[in-house]
C-alpha cells in the first residue's frame, strides 16, 4: 500500500492482492476491499461480509472489529485511497493515452459524446467515458446510475489500451469531482466549456483550453487558459431539417460546409464547438467533414427511433418545463405536420413544476399524452394528474392521460401519421424506472422500436397481411 500515505495498519501485509473492490458483490479471495460510501450503500457497514467472502485486507476510515485473518488499513479518506490504488493497480493507463477531459456547466455530456464520436470516426480510435455512454474498444457500456468510481475509470482506460485505443475523451462532471477521478489521472488536454473555474486546478493537464460562444451563439472560439485565441469558427448559416443539420462555417481555411445527422439548431451550434476543438487538436478538415456525416445521435437527445415508419420518433431527456419548451420550440421550427408529445411528472418534481410542465406541453404540442417516467414511491396516477391539470388549464382538447408508460407509448404511436414528429420525453437514455420502491428495466427506445416493428409486421407492401384463420 505504498501509494496510500497517512495510513494506520493493523496486521501483516504479507499476502498478494489479486484485485480491488468497493462493492461486496465483487469481493473474491485476496481482494483489497475499500469501505466507501457509494450511492445509498456505506461500505463500512459491510466490512464483515467482505471479509467472509475472502477479502485479505480492508481500507476504511473508522475503527471497528476486524478478525485477525484480515488486515485493517485505516486512512483519512478511503475514496482517495481507492483512486490512488486503482491507478497503481492498472499501471497508470492515462499516462500512455492521450486523454481529453471535458468539463464545465454547458452540457459537457453532449459535448464529450460528440467529440469522442467525431475523433473516432475521423480515423483515430477513441474511447469515451461519460454519463451518456462508455465506449471501450468496440463495446458500448451503460454508465452506472450512481456514477463511476475511480476504480472503473482506471479499469476502462486500461482496457482501452488493451484494445489498441490510444486516445480517450472523459466527461469531468460532478461525479468526477465527488468520486476523486482527479487523483492520478493525467490529461493531455482539459477543455472547459464556458468561464474558467478554480476547480480545474485539481486535474493534471498538459494543455488547458476554453470553449466560448458569443452571446448570439454565432461564433465559437477555442482559447488558451491565458485567454490567447487558438481557433475560431463563425456560423455563416445553419439549416436544420427533420433529417439533420447543415452548417456553413467561416473557418481559417475559408467557408466550409458540414452535414450531420443531428436534430435542431442547438445541436448544430454544439457541433460547431466540437469541430473547432477537433481542428485545434490537429485533425485535418477533410477528415472532420467526412466524420460529421457519420456521427451517431447523442443518446437521449432527440435520438431517433427508426423502423421504417413514415413519421419521426425522437427520444429526449427533457423533463423540466424550460427543457421541454426549448425542445418543442426547436421541433416546431423544423415544420413537422404535427407534434405528438409524451410527457409526465417525476417524483422529485414539485406539484407546481408538474402543472407548469403540463401548460408548456399543451401550448407547444398538437397532441399531448400525459404519463410518468420515474414515479418512485409515489402513485403514477397522482403524478400524471398534476401534469394533466396544468395542460387542461390551457386547452381542453388534444390532451389525455395514461399513467402506464408502455401503454402510453403504444397509444401515442398509434395516433401518428406521415409527416408527424412523436416526442417521447423524460427518460432519455436512461434504461430503467423506479416504481413502488423497485428498479425495473425500461427503455423508451426499445419500447418504441418493438411497437413499430410489430406494426410493420402486419403490413406487406402497404396491404394488410393475409391470415390463414377466418
Amino acid at each position: 500500500m505504498r501509494p496510500v500515505p497517512d495510513k494506520t495498519v493493523r496486521g501483516r501485509l504479507n499476502r498478494p492482492i489479486r484485485g480491488l473492490a468497493y462493492e461486496v458483490a465483487h469481493v473474491r479471495e485476496d481482494v483489497l476491499f475499500f469501505a466507501v460510501r457509494h450511492g445509498r450503500d456505506d461500505g463500512h457497514d459491510r466490512v464483515m461480509e467482505a471479509i467472509s467472502r475472502g477479502a485479505g485486507a480492508v481500507v476504511c476510515e473508522r475503527s471497528g472489529f476486524i478478525p485477525r485473518r484480515a488486515v485493517s488499513i485505516r486512512v483519512p479518506d478511503s475514496r482517495l485511497a481507492l483512486a490512488r490504488a486503482a491507478a497503481v493497480f492498472h499501471g497508470h493507463p492515462s499516462q500512455a493515452l492521450d486523454v481529453l477531459g471535458v468539463t464545465g456547466p454547458d452540457a459537457p455530456a453532449d459535448f464529450a459524446f460528440l467529440l469522442g464520436a467525431l475523433l473516432d470516426r475521423a480515423g483515430a480510435s477513441t474511447g469515451l467515458i461519460g454519463s451518456l455512454q462508455h465506449l471501450v474498444g468496440d463495446r458500448l457500456l451503460p454508465p452506472r446510475p450512481e456514477g463511476e468510481e475511480a476504480l472503473e475509470v482506471q479499469r476502462m482506460l486500461a482496457s482501452m489500451l488493451r484494445h489498441g485505443q490510444r486516445q480517450a475523451v472523459i466527461e469531468l462532471g460532478a461525479t468526477a469531482r465527488d468520486h476523486g477521478w482527479a487523483t492520478d489521472l493525467k490529461l493531455r488536454a482539459l477543455i472547459r466549456l464556458g468561464a474558467p473555474s478554480g476547480a480545474d486546478a485539481a486535474f493534471r493537464a498538459g494543455t488547458r483550453w476554453r470553449v466560448a460562444w458569443t452571446a448570439n451563439r454565432q461564433t465559437v472560439r477555442v482559447l488558451r487558459a491565458d485567454g490567447e485565441p487558438v481557433l475560431a469558427f463563425g456560423l455563416h448559416r445553419v439549416v436544420a431539417t427533420l433529417d439533420g443539420v447543415s452548417l456553413r462555417l467561416r473557418t481559417p481555411w475559408g467557408l466550409k460546409t458540414v452535414h450531420a445527422p443531428l436534430r435542431g439548431g442547438r445541436q448544430a451550434r454544439r457541433l460547431a464547438g466540437v469541430l473547432a476543438v477537433a481542428a485545434a487538436w490537429g485533425v485535418p478538415w477533410a477528415r472532420l467533414a467526412r466524420a460529421a456525416r457519420r456521427l451517431p445521435p447523442v443518446p437521449g437527445r432527440r435520438e431517433p427511433v427508426e423502423a421504417g415508419q413514415p413519421f419521426a420518433v425522437w427520444v429526449d431527456a427533457a423533463e423540466s418545463p424550460a427543457e421541454l419548451a426549448r425542445l418543442l420550440r426547436e421541433t416546431r421550427a423544423l415544420e413537422p405536420r404535427r407534434i405528438l408529445l409524451l410527457t409526465g411528472g417525476a417524483a422529485r418534481q414539485s406539484p407546481f413544476l408538474r402543472r407548469r410542465l403540463g401548460r408548456v406541453a399543451a401550448l407547444g404540442a398538437d397532441l399531448t399524452l400525459v404519463t410518468t417516467h420515474n414515479p418512485r414511491h409515489e402513485p403514477p396516477a397522482a403524478l400524471a394528474a398534476d401534469v394533466l391539470a396544468g395542460a387542461r388549464a390551457v386547452r381542453a382538447d388534444g390532451v389525455a392521460a395514461e399513467p402506464d408508460r408502455a401503454a402510453a407509448i403504444e397509444r401515442l404511436l398509434g395516433r401518428a401519421r406521415p409527416g408527424d414528429v412523436v416526442l417521447l420525453t423524460g427518460n432519455g437514455h436512461r434504461a430503467r424506472q423506479e416504481l413502488d420502491h423497485c428498479v425495473i428495466p425500461f427503455d423508451d427506445r426499445l419500447q418504441a422500436r418493438r411497437i413499430l416493428e410489430r406494426r410493420n409486421e402486419t403490413v406487406i407492401g402497404g396491404l394488410p397481411r393475409l391470415s390463414s384463420t377466418p
